[in-house]
């Protein structure tokens, strides 16, 4: 069947005219495929991230380390792909940039964790020597019973070995400060006791009573032979 000219030439431009939207279409999906793969790679960072940020505050890393990646971070979760309908290069390009970025903060944080650890493991470390040396002057000295002591020397040796984390770390090394400060006090304690006891004596030897204060004096060595604290130490000055 014969068809006019126009009619051929028309049907021909809507094919063309088809074909082409077709193909924007197609580049328009494809583009946008890849747009959307680079902010699951990025959505992903940020996830890591955000774990492995509240693991390093759960394990006691100080928040003054942590602070400047969360201002990082911060300004990352704030910014804001560009638009773009048909050309989603801008978009993929900036996602793979903020992909970067968080995996940068990440290997960062890892690094702030393992310091941390490492800073409080040598605390703790000095702390347990120091007590060990306190511990060991009051036992030569033999003024008063250091079998507390020397249990709590024996668990915070075992403490030591099966510490992992700052938060592991930092509270053996208030421990143990703790107990070295109390039998640091002891001497001191103990030359004021003897002091008292002279005067005790003194008074005796001028035959004045001073039977009260002989009974606070074993009172109180009493109470210093079983110190476990600075509190305990506490009670007598």
């Amino acid at each position: 069947m014969y068809r006019p000219l126009s009619y051929r030439s028309s049907r021909k431009a809507i094919q063309v005219m088809l074909a082409g939207i077709l193909m924007s279409l197609a580049l328009l999906i494809s583009a946008c495929g890849t747009g959307s793969l680079t902010q699951q790679q990025a959505d992903q960072a940020h996830n890591q991230l955000t774990t492995l940020l509240r693991r390093a505050q759960a394990i006691g890393v100080p928040t003054a380390s942590l602070q400047p990646i969360e201002l990082q971070k911060n300004k990352l979760d704030n910014s804001r792909a560009p638009f773009s309908l048909f050309n989603d290069q801008a978009v993929s390009t900036y996602y793979d940039n903020i992909d970067q970025r968080y995996q940068q903060l990440v290997t960062q944080t890892q690094g702030i964790i393992a310091t941390s650890t490492e800073s409080a493991q040598s605390k703790a470390m000095r702390d347990v020597q120091n007590f060990q040396m306190a511990l060991a002057r009051e036992r030569n000295k033999g003024s008063i019973n250091v079998s507390y002591f020397s249990n709590k020397f024996s668990a915070d040796q075992k403490q030591l070995s099966l510490a992992q984390s700052p938060k592991d770390f930092a509270a053996l090394s208030r421990d143990t400060k703790a107990d070295t400060d109390t039998l640091n006090q002891i001497q001191p304690t103990m030359n004021l006791l003897n002091y008292f006891n002279q005067a005790i004596g003194q008074l005796q030897d001028a035959k004045i009573d001073a039977t009260g204060m002989q009974q606070q004096y074993q009172l109180d060595l009493q109470t210093l032979n079983g110190v476990k604290s600075t509190k305990d130490i506490d009670k007598l000055t």
